[in-house]
């Protein structure tokens, strides 16, 4: 299901701040007038819209609509930072049951949460309606309503980039270079972007031509072989560790598989070779 929210019009931000839960806190239990849309900054709540649960992250937005029913079962993790902002309903903000029936370019979809990690856009943007609400600018509701209607568009555009596929599979392999001493699952990768495990693994493979697993394989043959070239004296066990495997026989089985010589062996070919 999507919200959809008119971006051609004036809007009035009703409140809007942070606030810090030094305790373990519950949603407030309410239905309100207002959209209540809410950035966590830091730590973790689960908030209930009807009877559907969202496990909120740092970096995460939830649109809270008007008129449903908003509470919490399960209290926030201690020391919660968030951003909110409380903003009107416009008669013409809808949900639909469907992507192909969003309607006219007048609106934006979007889901209930958005997952806003690496949008440091979204996160300027809602910091910008919270200095500008609790501002003296003579000019300050003005300013507020075309700051808001930026943040759909943001928001709109974030998401709109999280599903390109192609383009998630390239943030994935800079994310697997980023932490080359682990070896990553397709379920992990799946909870570190928020996407379906499948949908991963099927848009990897068409854009690298291999499964996640022999992809992450392969380069960390070839950087373990670089390695042993560049630093003879490391030990094995270290080397293994260095690069996300279990020990150093883990490493020297699977190098043998790959390279037909153990790594072993191949410190010896590489001394042969410089005292040649």
């Amino acid at each position: 299901m999507k919200q959809m929210y008119r971006i051609n019009e004036n809007r009035i931000i009703g409140s809007a701040n942070r606030n810090v839960y030094v305790n373990e806190t519950l949603h407030p239990n309410r239905v309100m007038k207002e959209h209540d849309f809410v950035y966590i900054e830091e730590g973790y709540w689960e908030i209930y819209q009807n009877d559907q649960c969202y496990k909120l992250y740092p970096n995460d937005v939830i649109l809270l609509r008007a008129g449903e029913h908003h509470y919490g079962l399960t209290p926030c993790s201690p020391n919660t930072k968030t951003m909110y902002l409380h903003v009107n309903y416009d008669e013409q903000d809808h949900t639909v049951m469907s992507e192909g029936a969003e309607g006219a370019a007048t609106h934006v979809g979007l889901n209930t949460v958005i997952h806003c990690q690496g949008s440091s856009k979204v996160k300027e943007t809602f910091q910008q309606i919270v200095y500008t609400y609790l501002s003296e600018n003579p000019y300050k509701n003005e300013k507020l309503s075309v700051l808001f209607n930026l943040l759909l568009l943001e928001l709109y555009e974030h998401a709109a980039v999280a599903m390109d596929k192609p383009n998630m599979a390239e943030r994935i392999v800079e994310f697997i270079h980023q932490h080359p001493q682990r070896f990553f699952t397709a379920k992990q990768l799946s909870e570190e972007f928020y996407l379906n495990e499948r949908t991963i693994m099927k848009h990897f493979k068409a854009q690298y031509g291999k499964s996640i697993y022999v992809y992450q394989l392969d380069q960390k043959m070839e950087a373990v072989r670089l390695f042993l070239l560049n630093h003879p004296d490391i030990k094995l066990h270290e080397v293994a560790l260095n690069f996300g495997f279990y020990d150093e026989f883990h490493l020297s089985k699977t190098f043998k598989k790959k390279f037909n010589v153990s790594p072993s062996q191949y410190r010896l070919q590489i001394a042969d070779q410089t005292n040649e």
